[in-house]
């Protein structure tokens, strides 16, 4: 995945917490004193979910919390001072219009970095208005993806009822 994750993690944590309280998650977390990511490098899947992990640990909160947090801040904070981020907000009305986009989304900005892959995103439209995603990836970060999706009706002001429909999908229903 790219760097730009672990970015985000770390303002999130040093904005609510301060730059001493990201230091002990990375020495509890054991990546080193000089683990420093830059926003295009790649960085290994466990090495994130170790981050996201051991921020929950240290901060004293569940795992599905700090997804949660995570996903706030990226979506709301962090998303919308990225140029290329928040050109996609900016051209959707709704949470269920920007979360069609989100497979092409993750394509065009991944398409001139060698080696990425991105989550991919199945749809289907449901006659009484609700969506069925699939979220396709070896990443394993469904429970993120959910907590994202999450967000995405909060920045819309859209109360979203998320529940799992099957394996890695979401039925999400719009009010």
């Amino acid at each position: 995945m790219k760097g730009t994750l672990v970015k985000a993690m770390q303002e999130m944590v040093e904005n609510e917490h301060g730059q001493n309280m990201w230091q002990r998650i990375i020495e509890t977390s054991m990546l080193g004193d000089d683990f420093d990511v830059n926003i295009l490098a790649d960085v290994e899947d466990e090495k994130f979910k170790n981050l996201l992990n051991t921020t929950a640990e240290v901060l004293d909160i569940s795992k599905k919390e700090a997804m949660d947090r995570f996903a706030h801040y990226f979506i709301l904070e962090y998303a919308l001072d990225t140029f290329a981020i928040n050109m996609y907000f900016s051209q959707s009305d709704s949470a269920r219009e920007f979360l069609l986009k989100m497979d092409d989304v993750h394509r065009r900005l991944t398409k001139n970095i060698d080696d990425a892959s991105p989550p991919r995103f199945d749809y289907e439209k449901k006659d009484d208005g609700s969506l069925l995603m699939t979220y396709n990836s070896e990443r394993g970060m469904f429970e993120l993806f959910k907590s994202l999706a999450e967000a995405v009706g909060e920045y819309f002001n859209d109360d979203l009822r998320i529940r799992e429909a099957g394996k890695n999908t979401v039925e999400i229903k719009f009010s």
